[in-house]
């Protein structure tokens, strides 16, 4: 029984990590394109300079919160942050 509870867990905190994972992989793409749009923008001259400098620094402020809150902290309690825990309990 032991063996078969060792090996849930063992499959869950696997599949946590694996899907974070993917996760960060898909902000970072996100980001990316995100700069390549504002690039365009302003080599066609969509965007003025006051527009990109607007828009780099709200892309500067979010890159600093979510290095300030940590990409992997969604939906944790500020408690458990502060433990450095999820809140997830197993038995």
């Amino acid at each position: 029984m032991k063996h078969i509870i060792v090996t849930v867990t063992a499959t869950a905190l696997t599949l946590g990590a694996w899907s974070a994972a993917i996760a960060d992989d898909k902000i970072a793409d996100r980001k990316e394109n995100q700069q390549d749009r504002i690039a365009d923008g302003v080599e066609n001259g969509k965007f003025s300079p006051r527009e990109t400098a607007h828009l780099e620094n709200q892309e500067a402020n979010l890159n600093k919160e979510s290095t300030r809150t940590g990409s992997r902290t969604a939906g944790t309690s500020p408690t458990n942050k502060r433990r450095g825990s999820t809140g997830s309990r197993i038995g």
